[in-house]
């Protein structure tokens, strides 16, 4: 097996894995995948949010993200309220037992991805770190422009 392949085994493999712990940690916390996209990118966003942009980010219509925070709201994971400015828009913004949720997820997935690269030394972490940098901004690259990945 050549290095290529290799690494598509290991990239597999862990794309497993955290789906699993995900699933696991999201059963637990009574939330869909879905769900807690939603309420990431409320808590990255740190402010209201419309919902249009909300679609936008996550790739769905309007009527799929009503139906998502409408079991989120309920739940109080997070709340809808009008612009302002603005009547026609509803904003969302995520609540505190939204906020308590993916900070435990991230943490729970940071400290395993952390802890591991502990074991590396500095030279080592700033090779990976280039490259999670890289393979991050290859990411924003094709979601920014999904008809690609058809």
């Amino acid at each position: 097996m050549n290095e290529k392949e290799k690494m598509m085994q290991y990239f597999r493999g862990i794309q497993m894995k955290f789906s699993r712990l995900y699933a696991y940690f999201l059963t637990e916390a009574g939330l869909t995948l879905p769900q807690y996209a939603l309420l990431s990118i409320l808590a990255a966003a740190g402010k209201a949010i419309p919902m249009t942009e909300v679609s936008t980010k996550m790739h769905i219509s309007k009527p799929a993200v009503t139906y998502l925070v409408d079991r989120l709201e309920k739940a109080k994971f997070l709340k809808r309220t009008t612009h302002p400015k603005d009547r026609r828009v509803t904003l969302l913004e995520i609540q505190l037992k939204g906020e308590k949720v993916v900070r435990r997820a991230q943490k729970l997935a940071l400290g395993f991805l952390m802890g591991t690269l502990d074991e590396f030394k500095p030279a080592e972490r700033d090779v990976i770190g280039r490259f999670y940098g890289r393979l991050s901004q290859a990411m924003d690259l094709i979601l920014a422009k999904p008809e690609k990945l058809k």
